[in-house]
């Protein structure tokens, strides 16, 4: 079976309103149904690391603290995944990985292999294309609450413009715009992870989090979003 990697968004798990545990049902029966693959899923520190930082930034300014409290942020968000899938009986690994080489490894035996954050200074984005370069996976789906990859900022500017198809040298170019490597900054993919992928030649499929979107980027059909290849 062909290994996918999944960066699942934070703000997809963790929502202003709370724990999605809907979508998280929904995604779970995906997987099942699924006899084609095996899964390595990196989960954000969403809603709820964001109001964290927004609270504790008013005291500590050290970034690699602030980075350490969002990477456990990632693995209790990756935790709750992990416990939806075991409820529902998936073959799911038994810890969250903190590690490439366990990913890779683990993928090989258990169906599902969940991960948070690994260092500061690396956002999960990265974390993604390394864990796929690890596991010899060329492709990365990018699930977040935005199915498009836009020219420019589409909450500020009326006239962005989505992409359908890119390259990475302008994925790049615009990650190279708004990654300041800061806890929680927002940015289209993080940089690092961008130039990863273009020199291992994976694949991103850039979806919302919409069950039969993912899915057909999963199986790499047409979807609503953007392809980076």
């Amino acid at each position: 079976m062909q290994t996918v990697c999944i960066s699942l968004g934070g703000s997809i798990v963790s929502k202003e309103s709370g724990i999605d545990l809907s979508f998280l049902d929904r995604f779970a029966a995906l997987l099942k149904r699924d006899k084609d693959h095996r899964f390595i899923i990196i989960v954000g520190g969403g809603n709820a690391n964001k109001w964290y930082l927004n609270q504790v930034r008013k005291g500590i300014k050290d970034n690699m603290t602030l980075d350490a409290i969002s990477i456990y942020f990632t693995r209790i968000n990756a935790l709750t995944v992990k416990g939806v899938f075991e409820r529902e009986r998936l073959d799911v690994h038994s810890s969250i990985v903190r590690d490439l080489e366990t990913a890779a490894l683990v993928s090989k035996v258990h169906k599902i292999v969940l991960m948070g954050g690994l260092v500061p200074g690396i956002t999960t984005d990265c974390v993604g294309v390394l864990a796929a370069e690890a596991a010899r996976a060329n492709l990365l789906v990018n699930v977040s609450n935005t199915a498009y990859v836009y020219d420019k900022d589409p909450r500020a500017f009326k006239d962005a413009k989505p992409f359908k198809t890119m390259t990475y040298d302008q994925l790049i170019n615009l990650a190279a715009q708004s990654d300041t490597r800061e806890a929680k900054a927002n940015f289209v993919f993080d940089l690092v992870g961008c130039k990863l992928a273009k020199r291992s030649g994976i694949k991103i499929a850039f979806v919302k989090d919409d069950i039969k979107e993912i899915e057909a980027a999963v199986n790499g059909k047409k979807h609503n979003g953007t392809t980076v290849q």
